[in-house]
């Protein structure tokens, strides 16, 4: 995966896609132990299988049985439907009320969660030590998740306020619907667990993000689109945020030898004047 080390081992077929839907959960998930290239979870994990990423799931996401975390509002607030899911137009209304929540405020940081592609290889000895903050310049010489005209993430982002507020956005596991989600809430010890081996990257000072700080936050809108005409419902594959006069758009799309593509379990920022790809 970009400019991460490449790791080629693929284990067999997770419980993942047991049910015959590649997005459905089935009962737990047994973890392959050690750095591993899960090529069983979806069709989009499948495809990239040689890049060297290994499963997202693996054991880090805190919401493997699609339990919302969080806020009010919506029918299935509490329920086993992702935020990323809406059943309901109301749902899609109270959802967009919340991330408006955002707008207004000023951009005060910006930190990406990504899988720590290269502590086994630099620091050995913090195995299972928790996340890791990026400082090492070289490693920042070739970030693992930025891309010609893009940013990738395993995980997510926090976006942080002026006034103290987090908010984070990441993908919901995929299962029968995927999407992603924006909450006010971090994503370590909620989306991610606290203790989990990843990396954070702040990005506020050398990334599109930079130039954003201190500027103020016009518009954040959740882009849901029709389910399908027989089971209704909404997803969310799309969230645009806009930093004064910079447009910024969030999608599922990972990057694949380099080049956009899409994805159920990665999170890409593009910024003006990249443009959305065709095939969203």
């Amino acid at each position: 995966r970009g400019n991460a080390p490449n790791r080629e081992t693929v284990l067999p077929r997770c419980s993942l896609g047991e049910s015959g839907n590649p997005y459905r959960y089935e009962g737990s998930v047994d973890r392959p132990s050690g750095p591993s290239v899960c090529a069983g979870c979806c069709p989009a994990a499948r495809a990239r299988s040689g890049s060297g990423k290994r499963c997202a799931l693996e054991g880090i996401m805190v919401r493997q049985n699609h339990t919302t975390m969080g806020g009010a509002g919506g029918s299935d607030v509490g329920s086993e439907r992702p935020d990323s899911w809406a059943a309901t137009e109301q749902d899609v209304a109270e959802r967009r009320a919340r991330a408006r929540r955002l707008e207004g405020a000023r951009l005060a940081a910006v930190r990406y969660v990504t899988i720590d592609y290269r502590r086994e290889e630099l620091h050995p000895s913090l195995h299972g030590a928790g996340p890791r903050l990026i400082e090492d310049h070289d490693e920042w010489k070739q970030p693992t998740w930025k891309f010609d005209g893009f940013d990738s993430m395993d995980y997510g982002f926090d976006l942080s306020t002026d006034d103290g507020r987090v908010f984070s956005v990441t993908w919901d596991p995929p299962g029968w619907h995927e999407g992603i989600s924006l909450r006010e809430e971090p994503l370590l010890g909620v989306s991610v667990r606290s203790e989990a081996d990843v990396a954070i990257w702040d990005v506020s000072r050398d990334s599109g993000w930079a130039p954003l700080v201190g500027a103020r936050i016009t518009r954040v809108e959740l882009r849901y689109r029709p389910w399908s005409d027989a089971e209704g419902g909404f997803w969310c594959p799309q969230i645009s945020i806009a930093v004064e006069d910079v447009a910024i758009e969030v999608i599922m799309a990972d990057a694949d030898q380099g080049r956009l593509a899409p994805s159920a379990d990665n999170v890409a920022v593009l910024f003006s004047p990249t443009v959305l790809p065709a095939w969203h």
